[in-house]
């Protein structure tokens, strides 16, 4: 696999774009199944779409070893770094990320979760901005929490560590939440849309639904004493 490659940039069918490129954040995945289901964007969008898959989840992304990729390179930090002092453009962003075909590029995470704090949401919305000059359409694997409980417990402003999650939520024109059809998957999923709801989402959100792992109870098992 190359770290640098071209390809055909073309404008997105579905979703539309407000500025650029479209852009759609998966959120609520937990788990490297989770991981591998949220691609399907990516492989039905068909070879005409220039894509991007962001690891921005500040709890642990796996997207690099899903792919077989090294999760030390430098990757979503060197792109932060970059756009911070402002050195960060459409070739710079394509040198940073891995080349799987010649339509979908991968750009790797934080790799340790201790590292969240180099994950600013000012320099993450730079990145993002920078992704909508390179790619058609890209897609972001973000954090399961909304929570926001760092503005209650200090008195300056602190370091917000689903402050990248919340950005990439402002900035989607679509969100797909993942979820599981199994009575704990369905739980999760419909707090999930609650706090989605509460944070006032202005684009669509779809939900996919994994098949259950065969959880709870069912006629053909033997009833519990």
């Amino acid at each position: 696999m190359d770290r640098a490659g071209t390809g055909e940039i073309t404008e997105p069918a579905v979703p539309p774009a407000r500025d650029g490129g479209g852009g759609l954040g998966p959120d609520r995945c937990t788990g490297p199944d989770s991981r591998r289901d949220q691609t399907w964007p990516l492989n039905s969008a068909g070879s005409a779409l220039s894509s991007l898959l962001i690891d921005a989840d500040v709890y642990g992304g796996v997207v690099a070893n899903v792919f077989g990729l090294l999760d030390d390179s430098p990757g979503l930090m060197a792109a932060c770094r970059q756009a911070q002092s402002r050195r960060l453009d459409a070739v710079a962003l394509s040198a940073l990320c891995w080349q799987i075909n010649p339509t979908l590029r991968v750009l790797t995470g934080i790799g340790r979760p201790d590292r969240w704090p180099e994950l600013r949401p000012a320099a993450f919305e730079a990145v993002l901005e920078v992704a909508r000059e390179l790619v058609g359409f890209t897609v972001l694997d973000l954090g399961f929490s909304l929570e926001t409980d760092e503005e209650l417990s200090f008195d300056t402003v602190a370091p917000r560590r689903n402050g990248a999650t919340l950005a990439a939520l402002a900035a989607a024109d679509l969100v797909l939440v993942v979820g599981s059809a199994d009575p704990i998957g369905m739980q999760r999923l419909v707090r999930g849309l609650e706090e989605l709801r509460s944070i006032g989402l202005q684009g669509p959100t779809w939900v996919l639904l994994k098949p259950g792992a065969g959880r709870g109870w069912s006629p053909a098992r033997p009833g519990l004493s």
